[in-house]
């Protein structure tokens, strides 16, 4: 399972990326499409990745309490993993439908105040953190 776990992490990235580009497009007025549907894959597929993590998490933890060691220290990289995870899911929810909507074929920009800035900059800040814990030398 920790194998699709990771090829899906390496298929959202490419997603994620392509995504930022479209949407940048749009911004910007070049395009008026920032790959919806593809948008909506990469979702589905963010709750594929957070059940095979709860999965994988919760078979950690039973073999630690039957081995009786936690190593809560040693593990701060597990817990950094699952806490970026899981504020990814709920600022993820902020996300949606942020920037604006489509009426009449034009992208109409809402009004982009102080809280859905720092609601963008924790999402971006726990993304880097999530890849960059799991990013392996």
């Amino acid at each position: 399972m920790r194998k699709y776990n990771a090829l899906l992490s390496v298929v959202l990235v490419a997603i994620f990326l392509i995504h930022a580009i479209l949407s940048g497009f749009v911004l910007y007025g070049v395009i008026r499409d920032a790959g919806k549907l593809l948008a909506w894959v990469g979702c589905w597929l963010v709750v594929l990745h957070a059940v095979f993590g709860v999965v994988l998490t919760i078979q950690t933890i039973k073999s630690r309490s039957a081995s009786g060691k936690g190593y809560l220290r040693q593990n701060a990289l597990f817990w950094t993993r699952r806490i970026s995870g899981v504020c990814i899911l709920v600022l993820a929810f902020f996300h949606f439908g942020l920037y604006g909507t489509m009426v009449d074929d034009k992208y109409v920009l809402f009004e982009f105040t102080a809280l859905r800035l720092l609601t963008q900059l924790l999402l971006s800040a726990a993304l880097f953190t999530h890849i960059f814990v799991n990013v392996r030398p």
